[in-house]
């Protein structure tokens, strides 16, 4: 091959491709809610959330919007919600894009402006370590959250082909210098 074919090969190949396998990453986290007040004081349960890190604000911010969440488990008074059944009403990160626990707010009747509970009702939210919750006999209540460990983050798919890709190309290329 000609002088410089590999390196135009790679580089051609990561334009092409990149664009069509990036994906964001998806970052989880852990949490736990226990009741401390009302008809189920002491109890607990742990769900996770997740989130695309593409939504995370260059340099950080506090981001107010609902269907923020990816993936989303938690049960809470026998009832199982999930990513359709829980919305964000807001998350905040750091500068590093780290999210800040202590401004998050979700929840099963958030919107884009908060979140609420009603009385005799079966609706909760978080409001960073704060629970409140309603059940359909009482009135509300409150807990606190713990969010688990740090977060996981799943690789973004492009990053190992484009390192293929560069890699084929210096291994042509040095192939190349060498004849």
């Amino acid at each position: 091959m000609k002088k410089y074919t590999w390196e135009l090969i790679a580089i051609v190949s990561s334009l092409a491709l990149g664009p069509v396998l990036a994906q964001a990453g998806v970052i989880t986290h852990e949490f736990t809610v226990t009741a401390t007040s009302g008809p189920l004081n002491g109890t607990s349960s742990t769900g996770t959330f997740s989130y695309n890190e593409n939504i995370i604000p260059v340099g950080g911010g506090r981001i107010n919007q609902t269907g923020l969440f990816t993936d989303f488990t938690f049960i809470w008074n026998g009832i199982s919600y999930d990513e359709t059944t829980a919305n964000t009403g807001s998350l905040a990160f750091d500068s590093s894009g780290n999210l800040n626990t202590l401004f998050m707010l979700f929840g099963d009747s958030c919107s884009s402006s908060g979140c609420s509970v009603s009385a005799f009702t079966n609706e909760w939210y978080v409001i960073g370590s704060l629970f409140q919750y309603a059940i359909p006999t009482s009135f509300v209540f409150e807990g606190i959250v713990q969010v688990n460990g740090p977060p996981t983050s799943v690789a973004e798919p492009a990053s190992l082909v484009l390192l293929g890709l560069g890699l084929t190309g210096l291994i042509g290329w040095r192939r190349q210098a060498s004849f």
